[in-house]
């Protein structure tokens, strides 16, 4: 699906975030079109829980951290493929086994009392090793090393259980060239390392902050934080290494905040008050409020604002804990899935804004399009279905059925909503009673890693361009044998040796036609066994004031802040720029 684009022109105004007078970007210049100066200010629905790239799991969290943390790769804004950032190039060998990067060598840490004389130093190649080995160790917050290197890298597993003193397959081989071997071919390994948890950190940093450091060598450096409201405040660092075509050093922009909103309602409110240069997440009804309040205005140059809807490649769900009944019982997860009538969810929780999850954890967006969706069987509104199947477990009409807690996020008045309904309507089709609560992100992530309710709203948007992000939720390599011992990302526990034999074949194959058939195979046999209630897929509405340049709305919702720049166009540059006649 194309990424619809409006245009709202209420008046020429220019945004309180326009181009800035600060004493630093008084000193810079841009060439060409851009543009340097003023503060880019966003927020997010929930504040993070830690900004430190080995343990971060939430999307506000690794927006925040990829701008002060820099990797080997990153995402191009418009394509998603990857692209060099501190790796100035790599060359791939041994039959996609071994990726060996060259490192670029004006990139420098941001200053900190960490080094010495305050300076932030070079970054080299000991500084990758020595941050794979941060996220190969064995803690209980790693999260990320389940997700990206425990089964790709040779001997991370055994640096993980402490079997080795370094891992075999990550190899500094001069002080600007890093060389990283996989145990098989896998040709998305290179999007893993777009991911924040494989940022380069500083030793002397990570020994004098531990896991509150905030150094990093990304394009803006952290200044600091309200402690009331948690807004974040970044600054650029002037040694940033990337540059435009122009010869413009990245970011444009002096400064970026971010601030945090559980209402949507309220940040559109700031947005239009000109507290924010853009919003994503707006609800569709308010979306519609906007286009005819503002409908006679609409051919006036140069707008006020622009509206972008882009399917996301985001999936909502609720997992179920399957290591104790009830859902432990397939039967069960089945009659749930067919009690639910998610297009109701979306119209009464939602406002119309989300796409019904009718295929499987996979969502049907672009990047996606050789994907075979038609083979994946979702679960569609059945009652009768339902009912049958939970007698058929042993609860006719619910008699005898235990009260499922359930545990949700804050984050918005959506979740409430949302579990509210569902709380409707499987009392309504199953006659089950449903006891919710809802808490930090934090505590229901810990919480669902130990199995402490029933069920748990999750959702997940991927990582990179790839089906097999969504289905490693679901490989049983990532559960433990132990009941008692914490389970991430496959927090339902679901295990099923076809489910794996299946993905890892996927993972592995070069040939893009087979590796899309054997995810889908893998895929559809997980959704028989239902380990999880897809509910929708995300779509989302973003509104930006038009001084906002060089934005790209994509379906991972990945933002480079370093490449946008704040200029208020005239008439002629706006028609130019969007090639209006």
């Amino acid at each position: 699906m194309d990424v619809r684009v409006w245009i709202l022109s209420v008046a020429v105004l220019a945004c309180a975030c326009s181009q800035g007078s600060s004493e630093e970007s008084g000193k810079r210049v841009a060439k060409g079109e851009a543009a340097y100066g003023g503060n880019i200010k966003t927020a997010e629905t929930e504040k993070y829980s830690t900004l430190f790239p080995v343990e971060i799991v939430s999307m506000s969290a690794a927006r925040i951290a990829q701008q002060i943390h820099e990797g080997l790769v990153k995402f191009n804004t418009e394509d998603l493929s990857a692209i060099g950032a501190i790796a100035e190039s790599w060359e791939i060998s041994d039959g996609g086994r071994v990726y060996t990067f060259k490192l670029r060598e004006n990139v420098y840490f941001h200053d900190n009392d960490c080094f010495e004389g305050g300076k932030g130093r070079q970054v080299k190649a000991d500084d990758f090793v020595y941050s794979f080995e941060l996220l190969c160790g064995n803690n209980k917050n790693n999260s990320n090393y389940d997700n990206f290197f425990k089964e790709e890298v040779v001997g991370a597993k055994l640096f993980h259980n402490g079997q080795a003193k370094s891992i075999e397959g990550i190899k500094k081989l001069d002080d600007f060239t890093l060389q990283i071997s996989l145990i098989n071919p896998n040709p998305t390994f290179i999007y893993s390392l777009a991911n924040p948890a494989c940022s380069v950190l500083a030793k002397e940093a990570y020994e004098k902050y531990e896991s509150d450091l905030m150094v990093g060598a990304g394009p803006f450096r952290f200044s600091g934080e309200d402690e009331n409201s948690g807004t974040v405040y970044l600054t650029y660092h002037p040694k940033y290494h990337l540059q435009d075509e122009q010869g413009n050093r990245f970011p444009y922009a002096d400064s970026l905040t971010f601030s945090f909103y559980e209402n949507k309602l309220d940040e559109y409110e700031a947005f239009a008050a000109k507290k924010l240069s853009f919003i994503d997440g707006i609800p569709s009804s308010k979306v519609a409020e906007i286009l005819q309040e503002n409908i006679s205005n609409f051919e006036m140059m140069p707008p006020m604002y622009e509206l972008t809807i882009e399917p996301e490649a985001l999936t909502q769900y609720y997992e179920f804990n399957m290591s104790k009944p009830p859902f432990d019982n397939v039967l069960v997860r089945k009659a749930f899935n067919y009690a639910i009538n998610r297009p109701k969810i979306i119209d009464n929780a939602l406002n119309g804004q989300g796409i019904e999850a009718r295929y499987g954890l996979v969502p049907k967006i672009r990047a996606f399009s050789d994907y075979p969706f038609d083979s994946i069987n979702g679960y569609n509104y059945n009652p009768e279905k339902a009912q049958q199947l939970l007698a058929e477990a042993g609860y006719p009409h619910g008699e005898g059925f235990p009260t499922i807690s359930l545990e949700i996020n804050s984050g918005g008045n959506v979740n409430n909503k949302v579990a509210a309904e569902i709380e409707r309507q499987l009392k309504t089709v199953l006659n089950v009673n449903i006891s919710w609560s809802t808490v930090s992100f934090k505590q229901k992530l810990e919480d669902s890693k130990y199995g402490r309710a029933d069920m748990f709203r999750s959702a997940w948007i991927a990582d990179f361009p790839s089906p097999e992000n969504f289905l490693m939720i679901c490989y049983g390599a990532n559960v433990p044998a132990s009941a008692e011992a914490p389970s991430y990302p496959n927090t339902m526990r679901y295990v099923n040796p076809v489910f794996d034999s299946l993905f890892v074949a996927g993972l592995h194959t070069e040939d893009r036609e087979t590796k899309m058939s054997l995810l889908a195979q893998a895929e559809k046999i997980m959704m028989e066994e239902a380990p999880m209630m897809m509910l929708w897929y995300g779509e989302d509405y973003k509104i930006i004031h038009s001084n906002v340049q060089n934005y790209h709305h994509n379906a991972l919702n990945y933002i480079d802040f370093s490449r946008i720049y704040l200029k208020t166009l005239t008439e002629e540059e706006f028609k130019a720029l969007k090639g209006i006649q």
